[in-house]
């Protein structure tokens, strides 16, 4: 890549005039083979000083757009009268020193393609860009931004940024802010707080300059909200789910235990109910019986013993004689 400058001094009171050329220019330039990029620079001591820096793939695409009938075009703009000092104008032609590596190379590519990758900001519905002072007074954002917070885009240039984060991330940016001299860029997660009062965790890149920092960074997609939707959806679900089963499970262990009561006075009712079934012996001269330990015991000793089934009452002769006994 070469950057060639373009050094001129205009006549004074053409200054104006000459910067109002340049922002009207047709821009024939970027049609251009080779073409990288352009900017117009004024001399800081001098406004009558014009420095026209252009970059180009190679010396030879540069040559050809100065030889170009697009280029005699392009100074159709320039003010009637303008007469330039000749012992200022003088053209550089520079090489770029490259530098190895993959880092390098992106840098390359993106210096050269700075006016893309403003448009790419400009227009992305999800790579946001913020430039903010270090009181955090946003002076521009893309739209990305105002959608992410939905807010107007006209509210959210002028506000500030401190009010679109969270506590803790205001306290983080800040205090990122106090050690730019030590490093002036930094990756960092910041949640931005939507109008709604909903957190959105965005990863961004931030570079600190010295009279701010810039901020860029990519929202999640619609396809992630989505999905967070989905997993809300069903985790809801499954909480219902979890419920009811937790109420099934009480009803059969209420049913359970009804059950085994159940099962408890079966298995008792049976038993009287084998009981008597069985043929006790009867000793036919004093009316004992023979019980299964093979010992007589007298016959209302053992009714009284296994008197479940019995209803307790006494004979008319008892009751006449007076000679009543508790059970």
């Amino acid at each position: 890549m070469i950057l060639a400058i373009s050094r001129f001094k205009v006549e004074e009171g053409f200054e104006d005039l000459t910067g109002d050329a340049f922002r009207q220019r047709p821009h024939l330039v970027e049609h251009a083979p080779g073409f990288l990029g352009m900017e117009v620079f004024t001399d800081h001591k001098d406004a009558r000083i014009f420095y026209l820096v252009t970059r180009w793939t190679h010396l030879a695409s540069f040559q050809q757009w100065h030889r170009s009938d697009a280029h005699r075009l392009s100074h159709a703009q320039i003010p009637r009268g303008l007469k330039l000092d000749r012992s200022v104008t003088k053209v550089f032609v520079l090489d770029r020193l490259d530098e190895p590596g993959q880092a390098a190379e992106l840098r390359d590519m993106s210096t050269d393609s700075a006016r893309l990758l403003a448009d790419y900001l400009s227009d992305s519905d999800h790579a946001i860009s913020v430039r903010a002072g270090h009181d955090g007074t946003i002076a521009f954002c893309n739209r990305a931004l105002a959608s992410l917070l939905k807010r107007p885009h006209d509210e959210v240039v002028g506000s500030s940024l401190w009010d679109h984060l969270t506590a803790s991330d205001v306290s983080k940016l800040r205090d990122l802010l106090s050690e730019r001299p030590k490093q002036p860029r930094w990756k960092i997660s910041i949640n931005l707080v939507t109008s709604s009062d909903v957190p959105v965790t965005v990863l961004c890149h931030i570079h600190v300059l010295p009279d701010g920092f810039i901020v860029i960074g990519e929202r999640p997609s619609r396809d992630e909200h989505a999905l967070q939707e989905q997993l809300l959806h069903l985790n809801n679900e499954a909480a219902v789910l979890n419920r009811e089963l937790a109420r099934k499970n009480k009803l059969l262990e209420q049913t359970q235990a009804r059950l085994e009561t159940a099962l408890k006075e079966l298995e008792t009712s049976y038993w009287h109910l084998r009981k008597l079934q069985e043929v006790l012996p009867l000793c036919l001269a004093c009316g004992k019986v023979k019980t299964a330990g093979a010992k007589w015991e007298d016959l209302a000793s053992y009714l009284k013993q296994n008197h479940v089934l019995l209803s307790h009452s006494y004979c008319p002769a008892c009751i006449a004689s007076g000679s009543l006994s508790e059970w």
